[in-house]
């Protein structure tokens, strides 16, 4: 009898409610929409091969990526390894001048890392030259290789560059966010 009553009272209130019962729902859903619209296509995007995106106030756009195991004369560098070269335009978009660290600049093959291998630039000198550390002076472009030596045998799904966007140190623990 107290169930019916309870319901009964409940469905009343309801139905004289149901506008404001429709304004919060649909408020509630609209902002859960927002987040994940927002988590999904601002906080975690994936950047393709020519999309531009910024780091540091250094705009990026990888323009080309190759993978191979010969020099610039067709001649194999290494019999163990294979080397994923990225040609990617940087312009500084600050107001002084700046260099980028190199192993912000990582290579993630499915869930490997790797960073850039300074010492093979020589080998793909007929695909652009290679970043060495080199100041990006303020509203200049750039084109660069980064090289990652890999071993010969690794296979993979899915190749991101990545770059540390942003470091937080909170009660002593350090986590980062990346550009991928």
């Amino acid at each position: 009898r107290k169930a019916r009553r309870a319901y009964r009272e409940i469905k009343y209130y309801a139905i004289e409610n149901k506008f404001f019962f429709g304004v919060i729902c649909g408020t509630l859903a609209l902002v859960l929409i927002l987040v994940v619209y927002v988590n999904l296509n601002v906080f975690t995007k994936k950047y393709k091969e020519n999309d531009f995106f910024t780091v540091d106030g250094v705009v990026f756009q990888v323009l080309d990526s190759y993978e191979t195991d010969m020099d610039l004369k067709g001649n194999k560098i290494n019999s163990l390894y294979k080397y994923i070269v990225i040609k990617v335009s940087m312009k500084n978009t600050n107001e002084y001048r700046t260099n980028l660290e190199t192993r912000n600049l990582r290579l993630m093959l499915d869930d490997k890392i790797y960073y850039p291998t300074l010492s093979k630039f020589d080998y793909f000198r007929d695909l652009g030259r290679g970043y060495t550390k080199e100041n990006l002076y303020s509203g200049e472009t750039y084109e660069y290789l980064f090289v990652y030596e890999i071993p010969k045998d690794t296979k993979y799904n899915k190749a991101t560059f990545r770059m540390i966007d942003s470091i937080n140190i909170v009660n002593g623990e350090i986590s980062s966010k990346h550009k991928d």
